[in-house]
């Protein structure tokens, strides 16, 4: 693996500012793979690469946006060969493992996705980005759609995915719906796109991109699923409690008055989900899109 790039791109000020603060340790990083994991097998198929037509040369170029904790990324290392060349990136590396050093083809560098490095333009023949949904304002979607179509080659594809709170209707009352509440004033503080699902296709096709395909995906959870469903509870649940942090921000939102009452309804979120009381308001999609092969860009 050559050095990592801390290049001066990486800001404070960059547009990638997450509602929740990933914590640069162990348990984080335990977190995330198990959600990689539960993702691939459960909404992704096992599949890394979502298109089967999409064939990989020996010498691929792929580049991962968003990396976290490398686990796509090494994924893609263990099946292609030593002469493809991966690239991974991310506005942190704190939680990629000391493991990629056995990758000498595995190059890893400090950049947010609306600024890649210019002598990129055209290097990649696949690039994956994985849920930055809650990263990307409304305002940095298209210069960072923008981006990933400059570092495609002409006839590159490109894989998204991300998730949408668009179709969360929970029932008043339960703590399910107190989530919500907070989600969607979360959203609109932050710029977010509530619709990101609809919206992604117009995005993708207003900077070039065409054979555009939007795939929603159902994650299970709940007692009719079984122990996927388990499983998937149990991950997202994990997921929700990141949230914390920025609700306590925002002095609970109107809706928690303290830290223990959010830790209690992410719990009694959970047990409705556990029950059948309620189903996930998050929709999962991938969204896979090609770069013309006349694109002079």
């Amino acid at each position: 693996m050559k050095p990592i790039d801390t290049n001066d791109a990486v800001q404070s000020s960059s547009p990638e500012t997450y509602l929740y603060v990933r914590s640069q340790n162990e348990e984080e990083r335990k977190r995330l793979n198990k959600q990689y994991n539960f993702m691939k097998h459960q909404f992704r198929e096992g599949r890394l690469v979502h298109d089967p037509s999409l064939v990989l040369s020996p010498d691929v170029s792929i580049l991962d946006v968003g990396v976290g904790t490398g686990a796509w990324l090494l994924d893609m290392a263990k099946v292609l060969p030593s002469t493809a060349n991966l690239y991974g990136v991310d506005i942190s590396l704190d939680l990629v493992p000391d493991v990629v050093g056995y990758f000498p083809n595995l190059h890893l560098s400090q950049h947010p996705v609306t600024s890649l490095p210019a002598e990129w333009t055209n290097k990649f023949d696949l690039v994956n980005q994985s849920l930055l949904f809650l990263g990307l304002t409304k305002d940095a979607w298209p210069k960072a759609l923008s981006e990933l179509f400059r570092v495609l080659k002409p006839g590159g594809r490109l894989q998204l995915l991300e998730a949408s709170i668009e179709h969360w209707h929970a029932r008043p009352g339960s703590a399910d719906h107190k989530m919500e509440c907070m989600g969607r004033r979360l959203y609109k503080k932050h710029s977010l796109f509530e619709d990101l699902s609809s919206k992604m296709s117009p995005l993708l096709s207003a900077v070039g991109f065409r054979e555009v395909t939007v795939d929603l995906k159902g994650i299970p959870v709940g007692p009719e699923a079984g122990n996927a469903g388990r499983e998937g509870s149990e991950t997202l649940s994990l997921a929700m409690s990141q949230l914390k942090g920025i609700v306590m921000q925002y002095s609970g939102l109107g809706v928690v008055g303290s830290e223990e009452e959010f830790d209690h309804i992410v719990c009694e979120q959970k047990r409705e989900w556990d029950e059948g009381v309620n189903t996930l308001g998050l929709t999962y999609f991938i969204s896979c899109a090609r770069k013309p092969r006349s694109s002079k860009l």
